[in-house]
């Protein structure tokens, strides 16, 4: 066998054991494209109602013990509630729950979904697409994955861990969250995106720091969801996940980064959705987008490192950058300021 046959098996061999021994919630890629033209029903309540229960669950075990454990240790046994080996329960509950209406909605629908969606063009020895793209489903009024409620729970608590350890080693609290997300984003390149499936999800990440910034939310600040009252932990209001959800986690609005060997497969699927931008609710709804924007933390480091040429530019793989035609008119279109 030459040199280049033995590294090319051996490459393959690395990415196989990534894709095994990855963490959790590294597993699905999502097409909200796919739902542009017809959405599922706004599943907030739902969401909010699974959360709530669960946490409450939580708390009624550690209730049950004799002495009250730390705010951490309460939050670590919340997450726990939330999280498995590879689906996170809470995934597993909204791609399968009645209560969570889902695009594609059918298992009809999901054998054409697997064909007809932007990573459907897969090769014959594709591991990082091993498992099928995860549904849409919508949570305050934005189209997302059910991949990003595991992203949440999981991916969060382990950027809170970070959060965490940089602060005990004497950083701000500024620079541990910094240091959390640098780390994520180091993560998702080498590991659970690009390496991979030669997709790095921006909405991942994102969905990743709104996780730590709610296991952050249980303990800390004025106004903490956790307070210790006659010995019992309990909730001080009812949990909403709308404080956590942007527009960042709608893969359509927010683009990935793409390996060249993934985006030769994905970009011929992207335009077929140019003419889609012409069609009312879905310029509404990305309307509607623009207006909750604003720079995230995670927008911020990811800016920083394409300047550093660290990274290729996520505008390169936005829907409006190949679509010029359909932006044209849609800039057009638009009232004089």
């Amino acid at each position: 066998m030459g040199v280049l046959k033995r590294a090319r098996c051996r490459a393959r061999l690395l990415l196989a054991l990534a894709a095994v021994c990855a963490p959790p919630a590294a597993a699905l890629e999502t097409d909200q494209f796919y739902a542009w033209t017809d959405p599922p029903r706004d599943a907030t309540a739902a969401v909010n109602a699974k959360f709530q229960a669960e946490i409450e669950g939580a708390l009624e075990r550690v209730n049950a013990g004799r002495t009250p454990p730390s705010c951490h240790e309460v939050a670590r046994r919340i997450m726990w509630r939330f999280r498995f080996v590879m689906f996170q329960n809470i995934e597993v509950w909204a791609m399968n729950t009645r209560l969570v209406e889902r695009v594609p909605r059918t298992p009809e629908e999901m054998a054409r979904y697997l064909d007809a969606s932007i990573y459907g063009e897969r090769g014959p020895i594709d591991i990082g697409m091993s498992i099928p793209p995860s549904p849409t489903i919508q949570v305050a009024g934005v189209l997302m994955g059910t991949d990003k409620l595991g992203h949440f729970v999981s991916s969060g608590w382990r950027y809170y861990e970070r959060y965490r350890r940089a602060r005990r080693r004497g950083l701000p609290a500024a620079e541990a969250e910094e240091h959390a997300i640098r780390t994520g984003i180091l993560v998702e390149r080498l590991i659970l995106g690009r390496a991979t499936s030669g997709v790095f999800s921006l909405g991942d990440l994102e969905a990743n720091h709104a996780g730590m910034r709610f296991y952050r939310d249980l303990c800390e600040g004025d106004s903490p969801w956790l307070v210790l009252e006659k010995g019992r932990w309990r909730m001080a209001r009812p949990f909403d996940i709308s404080r956590y959800v942007g527009p960042e986690w709608d893969e359509s609005y927010q683009p990935n980064v793409y390996a060249e060997r993934r985006w030769r497969r994905v970009r011929p699927r992207l335009l077929a959705h140019c003419r889609d931008l012409l069609d009312p609710a879905v310029r509404a709804r990305r309307a509607a987008y623009a207006s909750r924007e604003r720079e995230t933390p995670t927008e911020r480091i990811v800016a920083e490192l394409v300047a550093e040429g660290r990274l290729p530019d996520p505008e390169r793989f936005t829907i409006d950058r190949n679509c010029p035609e359909e932006t044209a008119r849609l800039a057009r279109s638009l009232p004089e300021p």
